[in-house]
């Protein structure tokens, strides 16, 4: 096909696609609320970016995220639509698998071929080239993944100035192509300046292509995750989470679960968190809690009585009836 072809081609399909998304104001009036992939922080088909210094957690949240998804457990009491992932680990590869086995345990998932899978790319792919896009495309199509994570997006734009709105605007319109061909939803790991106030780094085109903008910030063990830009719905308030030390890893906690008791073990953490994976407004049953965890009766009981008397778990029905939420989910109510 000679450029001239191929340049009608693409016009062709550019006025096909507008013509396709014109809606008449009864339409726009009836689009429904945003699909939330993550309840009050990730959207369904649209483009996020989760930015912060170096060190800060980032990619301990990404990938909290990333796994939460695909074996459908709530966030921090936040809905999660289950699905599938694509992970692309552009850097620090060596330490994911430790992070993920980490997070496995104390979530007490031990079969993972019981859920969606995640499909990690231990490399960069570059965003900035358009084969290289087409070739994700290509991939992604056949995953069909919920998420697509970029961690990070400075080692996935090769040869691109981060401060040139020309050359961010590429790399802006590549990932639209990828969303679009997907429909999935696109989560950029991306730092901060040096100049911590001033946002994301580089253009103030990302930013404003972005459906989705989080901030992280961290102080020793302590973490704030907040909503800096939701286009299409409310801000949530900022999230404070703890990272606690499992292993030779860590994983993320709300931070009220560590403040009552600085020395509660992992295992029972595990329990608290399967509690999160299948809790309802008004409170599940013993049955449905014990059921969201492999731990032996005894365990589970031993469990459950520890965080009842530190005030991570409330029952919200009788003795005899009991119904649980954990303490966090309650207050938001």
């Amino acid at each position: 096909m000679d450029p001239t072809t191929n340049e009608a081609f693409e016009r062709i399909i550019a006025v096909d696609r507008i013509r396709s998304s014109l809606r008449g104001t009864d339409q726009i009036i009836d689009l429904p609320p945003p699909d939330w992939l993550i309840r009050n922080y990730l959207v369904k088909n649209t483009l996020a970016v989760l930015y912060g210094p170096s060190g800060c957690g980032k990619t301990f949240l990404a990938l909290d995220w990333a796994l939460s998804i695909a074996t459908g457990s709530h966030w921090n009491s936040n809905r999660v639509a289950p699905g599938p992932v694509l992970y692309i680990a552009a850097e620090g590869v060596a330490g994911i698998g430790r992070r993920v086995k980490v997070w496995m345990d104390h979530h007490g998932i031990h079969d993972p071929g019981r859920f969606h899978p995640v499909h990690w790319l231990p490399e960069a792919v570059n965003i900035a080239d358009a084969d290289s896009v087409w070739g994700l495309i290509e991939v992604a199509e056949e995953l069909q993944p919920s998420m697509i994570v970029v961690d990070t997006l400075a080692r996935s734009i090769v040869g691109v100035d981060e401060n040139s709105a020309r050359d961010m605007g590429g790399v802006i319109k590549h990932l639209d192509q990828l969303r679009r061909a997907t429909g999935s939803t696109i989560l950029l790991v991306h730092h901060t300046g040096k100049d911590t106030s001033a946002g994301a780094r580089g253009s103030s085109a990302l930013r404003a292509a972005m459906d989705t903008e989080l901030e992280v910030t961290a102080a020793d063990t302590q973490m704030t995750v907040k909503v800096t830009k939701q286009k299409d719905a409310a801000e949530a308030a900022p999230m404070r989470l703890t990272r606690l030390e499992v292993g030779d890893s860590c994983v993320l906690v709300p931070a009220g679960s560590v403040k009552d008791d600085d020395n509660l073990p992992a295992g029972v953490l595990a329990v608290l968190d399967a509690l999160r994976t299948v809790a309802v407004p008004g409170g599940v049953s013993t049955k449905v809690w014990k059921s969201a965890v492999e731990v032996p009766e005894p365990t589970f009981y031993r469990h459950r009585r520890r965080l009842l008397e530190v005030g991570l778990v409330k029952n919200l029905g009788s003795d005899r009836q009991p119904l649980y939420v954990p303490v966090e989910q309650e207050e938001s109510q």
